[in-house]
């Protein structure tokens, strides 16, 4: 697996920069890639969030508390990021794209959870009351916090 280590480039930037990778995947130009940056303050609306009423409220919101409103084309309903949030790119190429995806979500939710454990952290794999976004492999700390919220773009490759 190829690393990718590199600065936050800006909101827009890093999302572009995701597709980009995803591409050269998906071409077969690179192998399996992981990139890991600190983002700058980003509201990232998925393609279908523009269809909602209220998205060009939340725009102006996201621009009045200093965030950069940006689409994503990976991804599905919005996400916030900020300098205190680790964005993970984990791509890699499949030939069982469309099938295994519960297999996918639980064997990356698991390696996460084993990474924070590592550090010491009681990290579960699991939905928690109230969470943003829940979902069965969403990993949080002590059944209270939700530390990761995981998502799949997949494409052939």
């Amino acid at each position: 697996m190829t690393t990718v280590a590199a600065e936050g480039l800006g909101p827009v930037e890093d999302l572009a920069f995701a597709r980009v990778l995803l591409d050269s995947v998906k071409a077969g130009r690179r192998g399996a890639t992981l990139r890991m940056y600190r983002p700058a303050p980003t509201l990232a609306f998925g393609a279908r969030d523009r269809f909602l009423p209220g998205f060009a409220t939340a725009i102006e919101a996201a621009r009045d508390h200093g965030f950069t409103p940006a689409l994503r084309s990976l991804g599905g309903r919005v996400a916030a990021y900020h300098p205190g949030s680790l964005v993970i790119d984990h791509i890699e190429p499949s030939d069982s794209f469309i099938t295994n995806t519960n297999a996918r979500f639980t064997g990356f939710g698991e390696d996460y959870v084993e990474v924070l454990r590592g550090l010491g952290i009681d990290a579960r794999l699991g939905e928690i009351p109230g969470e943003y976004c829940p979902g069965e492999h969403s990993v949080n700390v002590a059944g209270r916090i939700k530390a990761i919220g995981t998502a799949q773009r997949v494409v052939s490759g």
